[in-house]
């Protein structure tokens, strides 16, 4: 590539890639798989915990649930009848949630392109970026899907929907507002939110012993403790001083709430939370539109203004199944 800015044919080149990319671009904004992952520091994938959706509507988390399964059986009623159908034994825990509508907008000015742009070569010529691999417009286009991603994640946690915001934390009400709210409805049992005393780095142990007592046995298989990482060194602080860095113990490094096969998972979008979440795999759903209309991605070229704009379109939104699959403490 030549050291001259064209900006004529750097949009040709973006229009290029959006036009045959598109599918790509959303597929990877979307896809906060394996390379988001952290083993070391206990970030995962989120389709490890959370369900996914691609939809480009609102859809209805619904769990069906049983109670009264098995009476004695053989025996005739008064009626005659041997069928008896306890009241409410089979029903559904309807939920709702949506995708709300994404905007992303980028405006490179000639200025900004130029810095760019010899950036880009600077990295060519150090052989770090090969330009017949990485051409400059999927350079541009991956620090953009980069970014996107990182603040997706985080606002499946943090946000709280604002339409009239400019924040990547205003697109749509993330977990930790729906599982707050959802406390105060009760659609989260009042027993499945745990007192316990203010976590500390001498007590966590404890205080998190207190939570996973009240998680049904039949459940503890099935359950994660989705943690900020603040609070899972607070844990690991306590149980190092409590069981020291043993050969027969990961020291600093616990990957399950002790005495449990609960792993801990670190996610970025709890920080500053102060509550662990324990839930059923699955029960958190993330929702996401990959191929509707509603999806675009546009390159607009003002050669007057000598300014190149990338419009893009989206929608995303999360929710949860089953408030009594989630357990969390609180504290006086």
């Amino acid at each position: 590539m030549a050291d001259s800015l064209n900006l004529s044919d750097i949009a040709e080149e973006l229009q290029g890639v959006a036009t045959d990319g598109k599918d790509h671009i959303f597929e990877e904004v979307y896809g906060l798989g394996e390379n988001e992952a952290d083993a070391e520091n206990g970030i995962v994938a989120m389709a490890d915990y959370a369900a996914e959706l691609d939809t480009p509507n609102e859809v209805v988390l619904t769990k069906i649930y049983a109670s009264g399964a098995l009476q004695p059986g053989g025996i005739k009623l008064a009626s005659g009848k041997v069928f008896n159908p306890v009241n409410d034994s089979l029903g559904v825990k309807p939920r709702k949630a949506k995708v709300e509508h994404i905007a992303m907008n980028f405006l490179l000015t000639q200025e900004k392109l130029e810095i760019l742009k010899k950036s880009y070569l600077s990295s060519v010529r150090k052989n770090s970026i090969a330009n017949d691999v990485l051409p400059f417009a999927d350079y541009i286009f991956n620090a953009i899907m980069s970014e996107a991603k990182e603040e997706l994640r985080t606002a499946y946690f943090q946000g709280i929907h604002n339409a009239e915001g400019t924040s990547h934390l205003a697109i749509f009400d993330g977990w930790r507002k729906q599982v707050l709210d959802a406390i105060i409805s009760d659609e989260i049992p009042s027993g499945n939110v745990i007192e316990t005393a203010a976590i500390s780095s001498t007590n966590a142990v404890a205080e998190f012993a207190k939570i996973v007592a009240d998680v049904p046995t039949k459940m503890l298989s099935k359950v994660v403790c989705l943690i900020p990482r603040a609070l899972k060194t607070i844990y690991e602080n306590d149980f190092l001083t409590r069981y020291g860095a043993a050969s027969f113990n990961t020291g600093i490094k616990k990957t399950f709430i002790a005495g449990t096969s609960i792993p801990f998972l670190v996610e970025p979008g709890l920080d500053g939370f102060t509550r662990p979440i324990i839930t059923t795999r699955n029960n958190f759903v993330r929702l996401y539109d990959s191929g509707s209309s509603k999806t675009d991605l546009t390159i607009d070229y003002d050669k007057r203004e000598r300014d190149i704009a990338i419009v893009m379109d989206a929608q995303a939104g999360c929710g949860f199944a089953d408030g009594s699959h989630i357990w969390t403490n609180f504290t006086d």
